[in-house]
């Protein structure tokens, strides 16, 4: 990457979120912020932006010192008191948190370094890092701006999530059964690893291994003698010499 595209970078940010901070070398080839995240600062629309994410609609995010989420001022919708507002102690609250822009193809990551996460709210992971949309529906080419926006709006969701019994996530879920990857990514889509692969040369074989066993390893060596691609093993061949341990499934739905 370029110092000009570099610096257009951390200028964007330090626009959008300037509580973000660079922590990364000069000489890393990714770029790295640390610092405080705050999805809304007032409760004046609280009610009314808990019912836009239930049902999908679009939010106003604004930028800069104050950046919050706020209700979309376009929004025609009238809107009473929600539902689950009685149950929320905290609408206000601060997270600490490390964004990675790879600049290499992968999808950028979130990490929450405070407060920690207990294994019971950890809804809506991939491994360590929080995963606030279906990857292969990501708009690459938006920035880093568009993906700490999803970030933002993932945190207010985990924290109606994390307050709410029984536990209820707004807004509509992205399954991560084995099933559905197969049937909803095109094989030439990015895979929802994050990775800057193509969900053919990444998860796919690992997924199908996972629903069907040998008979999914059998077609896709067929399929891999027929296109002369054998590369296509490499996810499933890493998965099987991993420890056993570091094999253990972990729920990694999209929101």
């Amino acid at each position: 990457m370029s110092d000009e595209a570099r610096n257009a970078k951390i200028e964007s940010m330090r626009l959008a979120y300037p509580s973000l901070h660079v922590v990364s070398e000069p000489e890393s080839a990714s770029l790295v912020w640390e610092g405080n995240l705050q999805p809304i600062r007032l409760t004046d629309e609280f009610d009314a932006i808990l019912d836009d994410l239930e049902h999908d609609r679009a939010v106003l995010i604004m930028p800069g010192e104050e950046h919050e989420i706020r209700h979309h001022p376009d929004c025609n919708v009238d809107h009473d008191g929600h539902w689950l507002t009685r149950q929320i102690d905290t609408p206000i609250r601060s997270f600490i948190v490390r964004v990675t822009d790879f600049n290499d193809g992968r999808l950028p990551q979130t990490k929450i370094l405070e407060p920690a996460i207990p294994d019971e709210l950890r809804v809506h992971f991939l491994g360590d890092r929080i995963c606030a949309f279906a990857p292969w529906k990501y708009p690459r080419d938006k920035g880093i701006v568009a993906f700490v926006d999803h970030s933002l709006i993932w945190l207010f969701k985990w924290n109606i999530f994390s307050q709410t019994e029984p536990n209820v996530w707004i807004g509509s879920e992205t399954d991560h059964d084995p099933k559905f990857l197969l049937s909803t990514i095109k094989p030439t889509e990015a895979c929802y690893c994050g990775s800057s692969k193509t969900y053919e040369n990444c998860h796919r074989i690992v997924n199908g291994e996972e629903l069907y066993g040998d008979n999914w390893i059998f077609f896709e060596a067929w399929l891999s003698f027929r296109s002369s691609r054998p590369n296509r093993f490499d996810p499933i061949v890493d998965r099987m010499l991993r420890p056993a341990a570091s094999r253990a499934k972990v729920k990694t739905n999209h929101a």
